[in-house]
């Protein structure tokens, strides 16, 4: 059984319900943004990762808001966000590159799964079924194990303002490894 996660980021609600006709602010050429888009650049998120290419998405609104996610692990890598002076700063802790995130073990900006938290001593029962997972904290393991949702790449795609990302999974009785 093969089971399909799909992310709609909520960013598309956010550039969406943001959108103002009247504004035409463009975040790329205001003069304080410059210095920041240098620092999470898109030829820096480039990788083969399993045989799958990694990429970094930039979603911009309107209003200036800018949000770079990365299809490594579905990571949410940069938001920039005009203060109230006008100046661009980035309001999200993350890394400038794949390498660092492939090397990531705090997971920074990801999308966390098939759970969040410990699962304690790696097993769980549903309907009288055990079902044993593999260990990576101690005696249980936290936040989906070593081959998460944060560890793959996810399949990335727009439709209409929307960036969608998809990852097909195995069954859940399977080690913790999508697919």
């Amino acid at each position: 059984m093969r089971t399909i996660i799909m992310i709609v980021f909520a960013f598309q609600l956010i550039f969406s319900s943001c959108f103002n006709p009247e504004s035409t602010i463009d975040p790329f050429s205001h003069p304080s943004f410059s210095p920041l888009n240098q620092l999470v650049d898109a030829s820096d998120f480039t990788a083969d990762v399993d045989g799958k290419n990694t990429a970094l998405f930039t979603l911009t609104n309107s209003n200036g808001l800018v949000v770079k996610i990365t299809n490594y692990g579905a990571r949410l890598v940069s938001i920039l966000s005009p203060n109230k002076d006008g100046v661009y700063e980035d309001v999200v802790l993350g890394y400038s590159n794949i390498n660092e995130y492939l090397a990531d073990y705090t997971k920074q900006g990801a999308t966390v799964g098939r759970f969040a938290n410990r699962i304690a001593y790696a097993q769980f029962t549903i309907d009288g079924e055990t079902y044993k997972l593999t260990k990576n904290a101690g005696a249980h393991i936290l936040h989906g194990g070593d081959v998460a949702f944060d560890a793959v790449v996810w399949d990335a795609d727009f439709q209409d303002t929307a960036l969608v990302l998809t990852l097909s999974l195995i069954h859940i009785s399977e080690p913790t490894r999508p697919y």
